[in-house]
């Protein structure tokens, strides 16, 4: 039995065959939706297509802080045959120097970037998602579900997530208000927060090895969750079987966020990584004759740290 109905399911924010995105757009296929995928920009769009003609599905660009692009992008699902029923919102970004620095030291210009792709765009994929899913409604009485993914450090700080921190925040709170106005119209909205996943994009942020064998140490299950898991967890949202769920968030992270124990499992790896995190941190000091803050830590870890600035769609574990 497929959970999900021959109808049409926006995936926005694939990035490469590695990303969460694309795991949730294999799953949602494999359920029996019609998948089309948006992607950022050409240079991702080489890796996209061919992701997309595999499991035949559409690919389209779209940045999604561009207006004329999402008319674009909505027009060409207006002309498609099919309702549109399941989308999923997978997009963030924030400048990877200002990640890896200090949190006060955020600039305006990337707050205002990191806080537009990584907040507005699921404001603005809802709103544009909304219309066709009422009208879906209206007609045939089957019911509208946005789900989008976000990460724990939205509730807690995190070493070298800094202000992206305050946009996983605020885009829990915008799905809670979508989903208090939408609700009525039969449409559902919920995040899921993962694991710290190892995608390319999470390894450009600094320290991302030692955060990875912390959740393993932390998690009841003794290891972090499969992007298959979450994808599965994905759609049973998107499905009717969750038509009861609606402006939660829900933890997909073998149990970490809850746990009250030290990571016992890893013990001895982890208090190695806990000195070099230490070590990371307290080389960030403030400098006695500018307030300006000073970063001895040294380069930034991580294979993917020349692929963070390309995908601007998904610097972050939890896209």
């Amino acid at each position: 039995m497929e959970l999900l109905e021959d109808n049409l399911a926006l995936i926005a924010g694939v990035a490469n065959d590695k990303s969460i995105a694309w795991a949730i757009a294999q799953a949602v296929h494999l359920q029996g939706a019609r998948v089309v995928m948006s992607y950022q920009n050409d240079a991702l769009g080489k890796r996209v297509i061919p992701l997309a003609e595999s499991i035949g599905a559409r690919a389209i660009p779209c940045d999604f802080t561009k207006s004329e692009e999402v008319d674009a992008l909505f027009m060409r699902i207006a002309e498609m045959e099919i309702p549109l029923r399941y989308a999923v919102h997978s997009i963030a970004f924030s400048k990877k120097e200002e990640l890896n620095g200090n949190f006060l030291d955020v600039s305006d210009e990337n707050f205002d970037v990191t806080m537009r792709v990584s907040c507005l765009s699921f404001i603005t994929m809802v709103k544009h998602c909304a219309s066709f899913m009422l009208d879906n409604y209206k007609v045939s009485g089957e019911r509208g579900s946005i789900v989008g993914l976000t990460y724990g450090a939205s509730e807690r700080p995190h070493p070298h997530y800094n202000i992206m921190s305050v946009a996983k925040a605020a885009l829990g709170s915008a799905m809670r208000n979508a989903a208090f106005q939408l609700g009525p119209d039969g449409i559902r909205t919920n995040l899921v927060s993962p694991s710290p996943e190892d995608t390319l994009s999470a390894r450009g942020i600094k320290g991302f090895r030692h955060i990875g064998r912390w959740a393993d140490g932390m998690s009841m299950l003794g290891r972090r969750v499969t992007l298959e898991e979450i994808a599965e967890t994905v759609v049973f949202l998107l499905s009717g079987w969750a038509s009861g769920i609606t402006a939660q968030t829900i933890m997909v992270d073998g149990g970490a966020s809850v746990s009250g124990m030290p990571p016992l499992r890893h013990a001895r790896i982890i208090g190695q990584d806990m000195m070099a995190i230490a070590d990371e941190v307290e080389g960030v000091r403030p400098s006695t004759s500018r307030g300006q803050y000073l970063d001895h830590s040294g380069e930034v870890e991580g294979e993917g740290d020349d692929v963070v600035d390309e995908l601007k769609g998904s610097s972050t574990p939890g896209a």
